[in-house]
């Protein structure tokens, strides 16, 4: 059976970088849609667990940072 719909709350990175951002200057973003940019994923961050998102980058670039 499939599990029951959950609710998460973190922040919007991306799977490469997570929390540290590498990009000096910018804004984590910035960093983070740059990164998404050269191929890598967008990621959702929950403390130490990082899910990886699935779905239309268009779509999540607003909501990173």
């Amino acid at each position: 059976t499939p599990a029951a719909p959950q609710t998460l709350t973190g922040i919007i990175s991306d799977d490469m970088c997570r929390q540290k951002h590498m990009m000096p200057g910018d804004r984590d973003a910035g960093c983070a849609r740059a990164c998404v940019k050269a191929g890598v994923k967008y990621a959702l961050l929950i403390g130490e667990r990082v899910y990886v998102l699935k779905g239309d980058p268009k779509q999540i670039e607003g909501f990173a940072g």
